[in-house]
């Protein structure tokens, strides 16, 4: 199984690029999904109950997200009180959703309720070449077919994590870190699109790192300049060069 940490910035496609990932046959969870599981763990509840009083739950017992950010982000102490009991857990969630281990009955409860083409895997960065651009020639655009493989096979894994400077122990378990990078000026126009301010938008692009930084850290980078399908046609180069290599 091919296993993979998939990073970018805000408005940059990252989830986009999952989504699709997902369609194509990867098993993908981000990092707020191991947040949430971790999050609404008994255990869990208690404890930021007892931290951050009753008032970050709902009718329900469950902890409301916006209330425990309230409560959380108000001070440096209580800031350091929600990662105490928040970090460790979601890293040996991740942690074991890259290496195939099995989910602690705890979470599992919870969740009940220069530009070059695409390289095969051997030849990444990460075994000490470069960090590769995934592009298409213009003659070959809708054109792609996607690998297929048998449908019982986990053939990949996806951790979607939004701060990969922050997540070293997590790329070291990947067999590959794929970056998606846009332009800032495409960023922030994606933004506001979205319903975020000019001003908050390039406040939260400010405080991410830039892509230069990102392609230091990325085996592979794909870039998010133009429309949705051409994305999707990048991804289908880069999944057809992984997916071949793995069947």
């Amino acid at each position: 199984m091919y296993k993979v940490v998939l990073g970018g910035g805000i408005a940059s496609g990252k989830s986009t690029a999952a989504g699709f990932l997902r369609e194509l046959g990867a098993t993908v969870k981000s990092l707020d999904d191991v947040a949430a599981d971790v999050r609404n763990t008994p255990q869990v509840i208690e404890e930021l109950e007892t931290c951050f009083g009753s008032q970050i739950l709902d009718d329900n017992g469950m902890v409301i997200p916006s209330q425990l950010a309230k409560a959380a982000f108000t001070d440096k102490e209580s800031t350091e009180k929600l990662n105490a009991i928040m970090h460790p857990r979601i890293a040996e969630q991740a942690r074991a959703f890259l290496n195939d281990s099995p989910v602690s009955n705890e979470y599992a409860a919870s969740r009940n309720s220069e530009p070059v083409e695409a390289k095969p895997a051997e030849s990444c960065a990460k075994h000490g070449e470069y960090s590769e651009t995934v592009e298409v020639d213009e003659e070959d655009k809708g054109a792609f077919v996607v690998e297929q493989h048998p449908s019982s096979t986990e053939i990949m894994r996806v951790l979607e994590v939004p701060l990969l400077e922050k997540a070293p122990d997590l790329i070291a378990l990947a067999d590959e870190t794929l970056c998606i990078v846009v332009p800032e000026s495409i960023q922030i126009k994606r933004a506001i699109d979205r319903g975020m301010s000019k001003e908050d938008a390039e406040r939260r692009i400010s405080e991410q790192i830039g892509n230069d930084k990102l392609a230091n850290i990325a085996d592979t980078v794909v870039e998010n300049d133009s429309t949705e399908s051409a994305l999707k046609e990048k991804l289908t180069v880069w999944w057809n060069s992984r997916v071949g290599s793995e069947l």
